[in-house]
């Protein structure tokens, strides 16, 4: 019970940070390193760099629609395990209410302005979308990447205690696609100049120390022996159980 009572204030909190009103001039300037590599790693064309902020957005949609593939249509429906099922949603959902709390109170805070400021020239009113919102002074540190690996490190942490593919190289392959994909959206936050390269690199360090520490600090630590879960295998000797704890419990898996 503890636990959904934090994640809900975690869902609050993050929610309550795009109350917090920007500082234009709290985070101006650009150190050596960001400067050389928004050189050498921005698109150059607009148009280009529409595309590759919109492929992150779609990037960053698929890997949190795989946890509910996972959570509902593997677990629940493919191995007939309801209970684990709303075990693994609810962590999923814990991760990402928690990096997004920390994510929205860090950006809110600090300010920062984001690379494409350069072109936010003019008139107010003549100015686009990007330049004209609060979102502007939200780029310190980037959303996406680490809502992305916090994505990544669930699948990872998932697959390695529990055989949801089967065990092995399935399992495997899930978490190396994961952490692909998570560094692609991170790249795509800086070709497109929504990020420096420092923010992308913050945000991907916080969603990997998350989605993998989480998880094992509050649910996959030490395990539990096999026998002791409330297994029903279904096909091919896989079983998954849920073995309740004071933090919440333990999931394992056996195959």
């Amino acid at each position: 019970m503890s636990e959904y009572v934090a994640t809900g204030l975690l869902a609050a909190t993050a929610f309550g940070t795009l109350a917090i009103p920007p500082s234009e001039g709290r985070w101006t300037t650009v150190n050596g390193f960001d400067g050389s590599a928004r050189g050498a790693l921005r698109i150059r064309s607009d148009r280009q760099r529409e595309m590759a902020r919109d492929a992150s957005d779609l990037l960053l949609t698929l890997m949190t629609n795989h946890l509910a593939v996972d959570a509902l249509l593997v677990t629940w429906w493919g191995h007939g395990r309801g209970s684990v099922a709303w075990e693994i949603a609810m962590i999923d959902i814990e991760a990402l209410a928690f990096n997004a709390a920390l994510n929205g109170v860090v950006a809110g805070l600090t300010s920062r302005e984001r690379p494409y400021r350069a072109g936010c020239t003019g008139p107010e009113e003549q100015q686009d979308h990007d330049c004209r919102g609060s979102k502007r002074y939200r780029s310190f540190f980037s959303g996406h990447s680490s809502t992305a690996f916090t994505a990544a490190g669930l699948v990872c942490s998932h697959h390695a205690h529990l055989p949801l593919y089967g065990g092995g190289a399935p399992d495997a392959l899930a978490c190396a696609a994961s952490l692909g994909t998570a560094t692609a959206v991170a790249t795509l936050r800086v070709v497109s100049d929504q990020h420096f390269a420092t923010d992308a690199l913050t945000g991907a360090a916080v969603g990997a120390l998350t989605g993998f520490g989480l998880p094992w600090l509050l649910h996959y630590r030490g395990g539990a022996p096999a026998s002791t879960s409330a297994r029903a295998p279904r096909g091919d000797g896989v079983s998954i159980g849920f073995v309740p704890a004071p933090l919440g419990g333990y999931l394992v898996g056996r195959f």
